[in-house]
């Protein structure tokens, strides 16, 4: 009964055509925020859209944001990837809590809007025609090439990839984001936030127990946002970690990259906790 449906809501007010042309732009462009687990659907053969007025579009997902660590900007595959299917990477971002900040597009060119950030500015944005040419995730190649091309004679063709709207299979999950597509930066007083959430804590490495509270010692300590939120400062959502727990964080090794990760595990105050330091009472 979709035509009575569709007979009632133009009855409001709402011409459901016009706002599917208007989404359809949107996905042609800069894409579209993810911001409910029903804005999208996937199956076996991608993952998929329904517009308002009821037709089907497949979508590719891509985080909208990179923050860097070094002066150098790497190279463009090594930015985050898009996504074409529910591949391992996506069930482990939501396993850990980082489903945010990803957006649906079904353009065929391969360029997205994206952001690079440097000490909590934007170094570089890059949209429309000019929008950044991303990598596609090595977990989808690999379930792409099982589907569709196995005997590996078919390279990735994003566009016929995406126009190609194949609905074989159920679905199965669905994938709810519950950030804003804000810029993911640090609040203008976070270094007065850490340092007291340290100082409560007790300089105190919250995972493996080690004590840096010494003044040398003190730029070890990291204060961690477990949602990987740099907004977010409640308090429950602070996780302090010796530079070297950080870089153990899903997403964080790149912490390793930092030239006081290696000062750090050559501290006589690390060699001795390595070897002797405790950890509730049993070795660290």
């Amino acid at each position: 009964m979709f035509q009575s449906l569709v007979a009632a809501v133009r009855a409001l007010g709402v011409d459901i055509f016009a706002e599917s042309r208007k989404r359809i732009a949107q996905l042609n462009g800069d894409g579209v925020l993810v911001e409910d687990e029903k804005d999208f659907v996937r199956t076996p053969c991608g993952i998929f859209h329904v517009l308002p007025d009821g037709r089907i579009v497949k979508v590719i997902l891509h985080i909208t944001q990179k923050s860097l660590y070094t002066s150098q900007v790497p190279p463009v595959h090594e930015w985050n990837k898009y996504h074409l299917f529910n591949c391992r990477t996506l069930e482990m971002m939501k396993a850990i809590g980082r489903e945010q900040r990803y957006r649906m597009a079904s353009r065929g060119d391969g360029k997205f809007r994206y952001t690079l950030l440097r000490h909590n500015r934007v170094l570089r944005e890059y949209q429309g025609e000019d929008g950044a040419e991303l990598a596609v995730c090595g977990n989808c190649r690999n379930i792409y090439n099982e589907l569709f091309n196995r005997h590996r004679n078919r390279p990735l063709n994003l566009r016929q990839f995406i126009e190609t709207n194949d609905l074989h299979g159920t679905i199965t999950a669905t994938y709810r984001p519950d950030h804003g597509d804000i810029l993911n930066v640090y609040a203008q007083d976070w270094r007065q936030i850490a340092s007291a959430v340290k100082e409560q804590r007790l300089w105190t490495c919250e995972q493996c127990g080690i004590v840096l509270s010494s003044p040398h010692l003190k730029r070890f300590l990291h204060a961690h946002h477990v949602d990987g939120q740099a907004s977010n400062n409640v308090l429950t959502n602070i996780q302090i970690l010796c530079i070297g727990c950080h870089a153990k964080q899903p997403l964080h090794s790149q912490v390793k990259s930092d030239p006081a990760f290696q000062v750090f595990q050559r501290t006589p105050e690390f060699q001795a906790h390595r070897a002797f330091g405790t950890r509730g009472g049993k070795p660290a």
